[in-house]
């Protein structure tokens, strides 16, 4: 987690490491745009790698680990969606602060889920 952030403050170096805050939301949002794509690969990995040990074990119901990580992941969101939106209320009353709250937290949110699907593949993999 020590390099989520990382981006987006390299993005804001040219207004002296800030600058109006649609620029640092806007900074937030493309790295968000990035751990949000290997997220996406991780899960895609993760299922690829249910349903090659579901093929191989025939203990397991059909789609039952392909059905539980589809689970994980949507229980996640809400949860995401949830911490975020909490993010944007704290710092709604200060307009424009709000966009960089909540792109800040939903890079946040997201690169932490993609370290945990990561860590989830030795699971799948044993």
């Amino acid at each position: 987690m020590v390099c989520v952030g990382q981006a987006a403050e390299e993005c804001t170096q040219p207004h002296g490491g800030g600058g109006p805050n649609i620029v640092v939301a806007a900074c937030h949002e493309a790295e968000f745009v990035f751990w949000d794509g290997a997220l996406n690969e991780a899960f895609q990995d993760l299922l690829r790698l249910a349903r090659l040990r579901e093929a191989e074990d025939l203990g397991y119901a059909p789609d039952n680990l392909d059905i539980a990580l589809r689970e994980v992941q949507r229980a996640w969101i809400g949860y995401r969606d949830a911490t975020c939106g909490n993010a944007l209320a704290l710092k709604a009353p200060f307009g424009s602060a709000a966009g960089v709250a909540y792109q800040a937290c939903m890079s946040r949110q997201t690169a932490r889920q993609y370290f945990e699907l990561r860590g989830m593949r030795q699971s799948y993999t044993q």
